[in-house]
């Protein structure tokens, strides 16, 4: 619904305002969107990278076997 305004409301604009709102757009594509999407390979990253010293550090590991015991 949103989309289809903003599409009518765009063909009433000059090319060089209808490019000047599409380049608006992808100004808070960037500052908004994107930067969750890369939170969210960071954090894939890091529990990828941690996963092997999770599954091996005795350290790490001592609580797993009281978890696999409690119901």
């Amino acid at each position: 619904m949103i989309v289809a305004q903003a599409l009518e409301k765009m063909q009433g604009l000059s090319q060089l305002q209808q490019q000047e709102v599409l380049d608006f757009v992808e100004f808070l594509n960037t500052k908004y969107v994107r930067p969750a999407t890369n939170r969210q390979k960071q954090m894939t990253t890091a529990a990828q990278t941690l996963l092997a010293d999770y599954e091996t550090d005795a350290e790490l590991t001592a609580f797993t076997s009281l978890i696999e015991v409690m119901p």
